[in-house]
């Protein structure tokens, strides 16, 4: 049920609407899509006297000069020097250096992490010391600018960030948002947001399209720790690389403290204290340096929202996605078997995990034609803004106030009411963000948290039956 263009158009802002088919250009680069559509929007802006053919063709070569594959690193850096000045589009971050009174600017693409930034720009920009910001970078080769040196050798090189365009999504009214929702039915709204995302809706029952936007829940939701187990290629990275500017997707690896809490040696902040969410694809190939204090580190985070780590103490909102991949789905057994073998066995961590996506229900994502939107349906820019800011909304006292849990056998723990809670608030900022609820919807709501919630206990049950009773989480509406 793709929403009707005129109806679409009426209710956002030609800014905030793009052809989903054109947006698909991302395919064919390596950007994420919430920036291929921006620049793809912008490009198309300046260019309305060309045909649309030569506007890709032309957008595909400005992409390959300003966005340069890692091959073309050293070629970049020639001609940084040999002409003084460059541009680049890049996730630039900058650090801040207490010992030299310094700030080191981070281009990934170029593996460049000891550059520098004029102070001006910086205070113009302060996001860049926040985790980063996508834009497009002007270089300049200066072999003028200060470095600071220890022992007689120069800690950085040469080349200084002069100017930035960021790439941010204009106009961002989370009110207005939420007002025109009402102008949606049910149907057409979560058509509207799987379109967003960049696929059809039409590849899924309506069943699917519940689990396929319950991946949004770490998204709006502060502090939510969700598992998805499913075949590969249905979209579960796509989501996390490609929806979000705030998000971080670690695929496989290595996983330390000092990249998710702290780091003492650098002195610099992990990515919990700068990120919406981190999400963790094919966790049965994740390593974790010195597990036990990383698991014991999670586990008080997830429990509490509070870390610490050497002399950093802090509080953080960050949500966790933990992903893995099965070819069938046998049970439960299938769940805790794609986990890492630091946290398959902790039922202490299981307990604090949110709920678990149903992601096998997926059936893979096929040929592009059929399986990405050809609809026109919202910015993915400006979607990642709106999901970002409805992490300010809270609709758990709501829930509460309309919905009562309990247990059939014995009572839900504190844990189990409070994960229901957290993920009923989560999926009513997705389907029904203006808190605009009849009791069909508290009941649909009710049964979906409870369910997301009931694949934890159960799990819990099976690994320690004496401590965990075989119970269902069970509601009703006031």
């Amino acid at each position: 049920m793709t929403v009707n263009n005129e109806k679409l158009k009426e209710n956002f802002e030609s800014m905030h609407i793009i052809n989903k088919w054109e947006g698909n250009l991302h395919e064919n680069n390596r950007l994420p899509r919430f920036i291929t559509e921006y620049l793809y929007q912008d490009f198309v802006k300046k260019h309305e006297n060309m045909d649309k053919e030569t506007i890709i063709s032309q957008f595909y070569k400005f992409l390959s000069l300003r966005y340069p594959e890692k091959r073309e690193r050293e070629n970049i850096k020639h001609k940084i020097i040999s002409e003084k000045e460059y541009a680049i589009i890049d996730e630039y971050n900058v650090t801040t250096d207490l010992k030299h009174n310094y700030y080191w600017l981070n281009i990934p693409s170029l593996d460049i992490d000891n550059a520098t930034i004029y102070q001006e720009l910086l205070e113009k920009y302060d996001a860049l010391l926040k985790g980063g910001m996508w834009g497009i970078g002007f270089l300049k080769y200066d072999d003028m600018i200060y470095i600071p040196e220890e022992n007689g050798i120069k800690k950085g090189i040469p080349v200084v960030l002069k100017d930035f365009v960021p790439f941010q999504s204009v106009n961002t009214d989370l009110d207005l948002f939420l007002k025109k929702r009402e102008k949606f039915t049910k149907e057409e709204w979560i058509d509207l947001l799987i379109n967003s995302i960049g696929i059809n809706p039409d590849i899924y029952t309506e069943r699917q399209k519940i689990v396929f936007l319950s991946r949004l829940i770490p998204l709006v939701g502060n502090n939510m720790y969700t598992v998805e187990i499913g075949q590969r290629a249905t979209g579960k990275s796509y989501i996390y690389r490609n929806i979000s500017s705030y998000t971080r997707l670690i695929a496989g690896g290595t996983v330390s403290p000092a990249m998710l809490f702290y780091n003492i040696t650098s002195r610099r902040a992990g990515e919990i204290t700068i990120r919406d969410c981190i999400a963790f694809d094919e966790i049965n190939r994740i390593h974790f340096y010195n597990p036990d204090e990383v698991s014991s580190k999670l586990k008080d985070y997830m429990d509490s929202g509070n870390f610490e780590r050497g002399l950093m103490k802090g509080k953080s909102t960050c949500s966790f996605v933990f992903m893995g991949n099965c070819k069938k789905f046998d049970g439960m057994s299938s769940i805790v078997d794609s986990l890492p073998e630091v946290i398959k066995d902790d039922t202490a961590f299981i307990d604090r995990l949110s709920g678990i996506v149903p992601g096998w229900e997926l059936s893979k994502l096929m040929s592009p034609e059929k399986s990405l939107s050809h609809a026109l349906a919202l910015r993915t820019d400006y979607l990642s803004a709106i999901l970002h800011m409805l992490r300010t909304v809270n609709y758990e006292e709501k829930f509460n106030d309309k919905v009562e849990l309990y247990g059939d056998v014995t009572d839900i723990s504190i844990r189990d009411w409070k994960a229901v809670t957290r993920n009923a608030s989560a999926i009513i900022k997705i389907i029904y963000p203006d808190g605009k609820l009849n009791n069909v919807d508290w009941s649909f709501v009710a049964t979906y948290a409870s369910e997301l919630r009931s694949r934890v206990t159960e799990i819990l049950h099976a690994k320690l039956p004496e401590e965990f009773k075989n119970k269902k989480i069970l509601w009703k509406v006031k």
